[in-house]
């Protein structure tokens, strides 16, 4: 039997803690993993010393201790300018001049965004390097054999969709591209919406319907477009007989095949990756400029991995369901159920492996109390401990205490 006491608060997914601790107490012996292979001899080594210092880590003592692990050493060390970062800093916010909360949340993601940008600028230069020490774990200098630290390896770790939006355009604002990994389901998502929208118009064979299902933002169609639908005959008929084809190849071929013809004779990919066109995602700030490229292609990356996604799905669902309004109410029940599981505020599902993670979630201050306390993450962090706790973060940037 397998059990851990920290995956077992998680009762969105049937876990109890109290059956976790019962389970225990009912066996004879109780063994343990004692060696982390993920994180550097530091990160161990500054975890132990977090959860050490308090008598009492864990609220049910007796049966949820803090056991100490050891490390293997084998990950690599971020190292500035050739010495080594440390694994965990911790830093002071007074509150001074915020007013509300979304202040200070703004500032941390600006601030997380330049340290990204920082961290990023520095290995171009090769002054932010992943690698091995020269003289064994206590050794402050890089390997020679180290790589430069690379966007991929960088990981923002935030509680909610809101702050990973402020994230995400914070970045957006310095040429960064980046890809949100959260608790969202795919079921939530606009491609979502409009593949339904368009799924139903091609089923029933609606104009009205039709109109208003590539009238989404997902399909690149302008206000003005729409416009010239409603007045030039011929062009609509252009896009009747778009609809027409793409019910006789889903009749015949099958919804993926349909997706993909609809993919490619509206030209999607090139508009989704194009930073001329349309936003593909809502979290686009429709004010960006030629320095947002980046971010917008890394949207369009987005909508493009989504749609691929959802039209696989949708093509495995259809062995299982009988006919088109199968299928469409198949899908039309997954997007209720992850609407409904939003509205409840479900704790996220995914985890992220990478070489660097910053966690900028501010605690909200409130007047007349003592100084709001942000702690940072500032280097390389093992995906356990990461994402099992529960720390508030804030970043440093341009040498200012944020």
């Amino acid at each position: 039997m397998i059990g851990d006491p920290k995956q077992a608060i998680y009762k969105f997914r049937g876990a109890d803690i109290f059956t976790y601790i019962s389970a225990k107490r009912a066996v004879d012996g109780a063994y343990s993993l004692d060696t982390n292979y993920r994180s550097t001899h530091e990160m161990v080594a500054a975890t132990n010393g977090f959860f050490t210092r308090h008598k009492r880590p864990f609220i049910y003592d007796a049966d949820i201790p803090f056991v100490k692990v050891l490390a293997n050493g084998g990950a690599d060390s971020l190292f500035i300018e050739n010495k080594k970062s440390p694994a965990l800093s911790w830093m002071l916010f007074d509150g001074l001049g915020v007013s509300s909360k979304l202040d200070l949340s703004d500032t941390c993601a600006e601030g997380c965004a330049q340290q990204v940008f920082e961290l990023l600028d520095k290995a171009q230069k090769n002054q932010a390097v992943l690698g091995y020490c020269l003289n064994g774990s206590d050794s402050e200098h890089a390997s020679e054999k180290g790589q430069p630290l690379k966007a991929q390896d960088v990981a923002v770790l935030v509680r909610s969709a809101k702050q990973a939006k402020w994230i995400k355009n914070a970045l957006s604002k310095r040429g960064i591209g980046s890809v949100y990994v959260g608790r969202e389901s795919i079921f939530q998502s606009d491609q979502a919406l409009a593949m339904h929208a368009l799924l139903q118009a091609i089923h029933i064979l609606s104009e009205n319907q039709y109109r208003n299902a590539i009238a989404h933002p997902i399909w690149q169609v302008s206000l003005q477009t729409l416009q010239e639908f409603m007045v030039n005959e011929s062009l609509w008929e252009d896009q009747l007989e778009q609809l027409y084809a793409a019910r006789e190849v889903w009749q015949k071929k099958g919804v993926m095949a349909m997706f993909m013809y609809w993919l490619h004779t509206r030209n999607l990919p090139a508009m989704w990756l194009s930073s001329k066109g349309d936003s593909a995602d809502d979290s686009t700030d429709s004010s960006s400029n030629d320095s947002l490229n980046k971010g917008q292609s890394t949207n369009g990356e987005r909508c493009l991995t989504n749609y691929l996604h959802l039209a696989e799905l949708l093509q495995d669902a259809s062995c299982e369901v009988q006919g088109m309004q199968g299928l469409i109410s198949w899908l039309s029940h997954k997007i209720s159920i992850n609407i409904s599981d939003t509205i409840k505020g479900r704790p996220p599902k995914s985890a992220i492996a990478t070489c660097t993670q910053l966690i900028p979630a501010p605690n909200q201050p409130k007047p007349n109390k003592k100084p709001c306390l942000v702690e940072s993450l500032a280097v390389e962090v093992s995906v356990g401990f990461a994402l099992k706790s529960r720390m508030a973060i804030q970043i440093k940037a341009n040498g200012h205490k944020l």
